[in-house]
């Protein structure tokens, strides 16, 4: 929790006082890693979710036209960027050891994360539609497209500067910052100059080889299944 503590995504409370306590838990990142989560299942079912839309990969492909090159930028931690109020501290408290704390920005597992973070992002969006930027996103991943590889390289950058200048940070290895016609996004095949999906090789190699091993067995979890 230290390091949570010098980034100020948490401080720690030493007087008492009313608080919400929720239950942390981890659980691990495709990096090898472990994210943190707060266990606030009791605070969401006290919270209307507000009704929006998210971009999905199937209407950028039915919005653009002619051909296109595409990159990347991926946001480091995306809800922590964002500041709660002071008076919404104290529904985020937990506790590690004998110390008590509270998040000071917004948690992962919050029922209106999604809805808060994509109101942020949808105005960064839309600065960057008046500047004739070409961007869609998905939480905090970022599809920039262009119709030269020229002016994709300076788009891009321009994304990138915002998203710097308002205290975001950019994940260097999980952004494709090469001009691309073909690559992957959100997990799936990208073709600019088709306008076509597909599944990644190694998705469908991987689903394969899972299937056959749980053709050998006997019982399969559902867990199992829904790994898939």
């Amino acid at each position: 929790m230290d390091p949570w503590a010098e980034q100020r995504f948490i401080r720690e409370i030493r007087v008492p006082q009313p608080l919400f306590f929720s239950r942390m838990f981890s659980v691990p990142k495709k990096s090898g890693k472990r994210r943190p989560i707060i266990d606030l299942s009791l605070l969401n079912r006290r919270l209307k979710i507000p009704r929006f839309k998210m971009e999905t990969i199937e209407v950028i492909v039915r919005t653009i036209h002619g051909e296109l090159w595409g990159c990347s930028v991926d946001i480091v931690d995306a809800y922590l960027h964002l500041p709660l109020g002071w008076e919404f501290h104290k529904f985020f408290a937990f506790v590690m050891g004998e110390r008590t704390f509270v998040f000071q920005v917004l948690p992962f597992g919050l029922s209106t994360a999604p809805w808060a973070f994509s109101r942020v992002m949808k105005a960064i969006k839309a600065f960057c539609h008046g500047n004739t930027i070409w961007v869609f996103s998905f939480l905090d991943d970022f599809l920039i497209l262009a119709r030269s590889p020229q002016l994709l390289r300076e788009h891009t950058a321009f994304v990138i500067q915002v998203l710097q200048s308002l205290g975001f940070s950019i994940n260097w290895k999980k952004s494709s910052l090469v001009p691309l016609q073909k690559m992957e996004f959100l997990g799936v095949m990208l073709d600019l100059r088709n306008h076509t999906l597909s599944v990644p090789q190694d998705k469908i190699t991987k689903v394969m080889s899972r299937c056959q091993g749980y053709l050998q067995q006997e019982v399969t979890t559902r867990r199992s299944w829904r790994a898939l």
